[in-house]
């Protein structure tokens, strides 16, 4: 996708993702320039870029919109239809979840990275957008194989006492 200025000036910082942590992404600046009307600032749909779009003047409008919008970003969402979802399940009145939760059964064997949930009551959430049966396939694999091995994956989580929910 790509935005474009409008009214205004828009300074834009982007930060190349230099590491993951537990908790964090560790970045560092890129780029940083200011954008006038009808100039286009392109957006990547690459994991390793965080872009940061603001009003130059403290006072502009929309400023409040935007801070309230930049609260509730997420660089672990891993993509468009999850942060939707995220901010869906706050909109209902739920607490934050877990991102990107790793599952393990009571023996300690690696079950499944989840989209999100909330491990406190066993209750698991999985986006599915076109991108898990389309790029993200195995090498070979069809559209057939990757829903049988997502079934598998998600009985294997029942098994083990998880509530999967899937958007």
């Amino acid at each position: 996708s790509a935005n474009m200025v409008i009214e205004g000036k828009v300074r834009i910082r982007t930060f190349d993702r230099i590491a993951d942590e537990d908790v964090a992404i560790l970045i560092a600046p890129s780029g940083d320039e200011v954008a006038e009307p009808g100039q286009a600032a392109a957006m990547t749909t690459a994991k390793d870029n965080v872009h940061w779009f603001t009003p130059r003047a403290a006072h502009a409008r929309g400023m409040r919109a935007a801070r309230r919008a930049l609260a509730l970003v997420d660089g672990r969402s891993e993509s468009v239809g999850e942060s939707f979802a995220r901010l869906a399940l706050r909109a209902a009145g739920l607490p934050p979840p877990q991102l990107q939760l790793t599952v393990f059964s009571a023996g300690g064997e690696f079950l499944a990275r989840c989209d999100f949930g909330y491990d406190e009551v066993a209750v698991l959430i999985e986006f599915d957008g076109t991108t898990k049966y389309g790029r993200l396939r195995r090498p070979g694999e069809t559209v057939e194989k990757t829903v049988l091995r997502e079934k598998a994956r998600e009985d294997a989580l029942r098994e083990a006492g998880f509530i999967v929910l899937r958007l």
